[in-house]
């Protein structure tokens, strides 16, 4: 509809425009091409459906009959049975599924605490070996006069370690021992409970 409608409105805008150039007898003579609206004709495509329904082959004899739960009680020899055995079938029937969806279950239970595969890790001797006998002399020495500077009771850059940590020295005036803190601290709350 949407089409139509801008269709006829192009048209009448060229009438229009049409009559005007007509009164005016310079132009009388000339194409009015250039004057008249021009629009580009767009090939709009047919929207295809979403679901393409395909036709079935036709076929003039009709489907065979289902066959009834009586017909499929005869073939299974189970319309003969009488009701407590019928039940009693069902009843093993439920039971089996039963048993069935519980091993499913811890199975699906189970591999949630599957450990993962660990990945194989090389061999430190493929670490180490290009390392030779040579650095390994080397390596040995400096060790031991790492070893030495420590117990002699310094690294050797002449700094203390005390003086790298950020909490400030103890006045010489504190208790050395935890214990005798936390019992001042307790005296110092007893008194303020006893102010009150």
């Amino acid at each position: 509809m949407r089409g139509l409608f801008s269709f006829y409105i192009v048209g009448l805008q060229e009438l229009m425009i049409k009559r005007e150039l007509a009164k005016d007898p310079e132009l009388a003579g000339e194409s009015w091409d250039r004057f008249l609206p021009k629009f580009k004709k767009k090939n709009v495509k047919r929207k295809k459906p979403k679901n393409e329904t395909k036709k079935k082959t036709y076929t003039p004899f009709p489907p065979p009959q289902a066959p009834s739960k009586v017909d499929l009680e005869l073939e299974s020899g189970e319309y003969f049975f009488k009701k407590d055995e019928k039940k009693a079938q069902a009843k093993a029937e439920k039971q089996q599924k039963q048993e069935e969806s519980v091993e499913e279950s811890k199975a699906k239970r189970a591999s949630s605490f599957k450990a993962p595969e660990e990945k194989q890790i090389a061999p430190a001797a493929d670490k180490d070996a290009h390392v030779s006998s040579g650095n390994v002399k080397a390596m040995a020495e400096s060790l031991k006069a790492k070893s030495k500077k420590k117990a002699s009771g310094g690294d050797g850059d002449g700094v203390d370690a005390a003086s790298m940590l950020m909490r400030p020295k103890r006045p010489a005036s504190a208790p050395a021992s935890k214990g005798e803190a936390g019992d001042e601290v307790h005296a110092k709350k007893k008194k303020k409970l006893q102010m009150f």
